[in-house]
């Protein structure tokens, strides 16, 4: 059976899971912050959102992510992916993963779910579209 990790991700954090026991349960394998997209996206001194440093440093996430992934995936610590990330960033994502993480992804699930409980999260990836 090949494994299967599940990132579920924005701009400022990360979590991989991989499922357990049949898929009811799942296993944090990693958690990543990057607090300087969130940081980045804080007002200027003239009230306006600061958006272009909140992009760089929302795409240097990207990019530290396929990085991990791609490692990862040289070293077989998974063979399926399921992408589970904002929209937003997951075409911040995209671009980032390596020929061999982009043909191992089986899904990707643009939505909010960072902040999803287990259950809830097991629940959307089971869901087939």
């Amino acid at each position: 059976m090949k494994t299967q990790w599940i990132l579920v991700a924005d701009s400022a954090s990360a979590r991989i899971f991989e499922p357990e026991n049949q898929g009811t349960h799942l296993k944090l394998v990693q958690e990543l912050q990057h607090p300087q997209s969130r940081d980045q996206g804080q007002k200027d001194g003239k009230g306006s959102e600061n958006h272009g440093g909140r992009d760089e440093a929302s795409v240097n996430f990207a990019r530290e992510l396929g990085t991990l992934l791609t490692l990862a995936h040289s070293q077989n610590h998974f063979a399926d992916l399921v992408i589970v990330a904002d929209p937003r960033f997951l075409g911040m994502l995209r671009p980032e993963l390596s020929s061999a993480v982009e043909g191992s992804v089986s899904r990707s699930i643009g939505k909010h779910a960072v902040q999803m409980g287990l259950p809830e999260l097991i629940d959307l990836v089971a869901k087939k579209d």
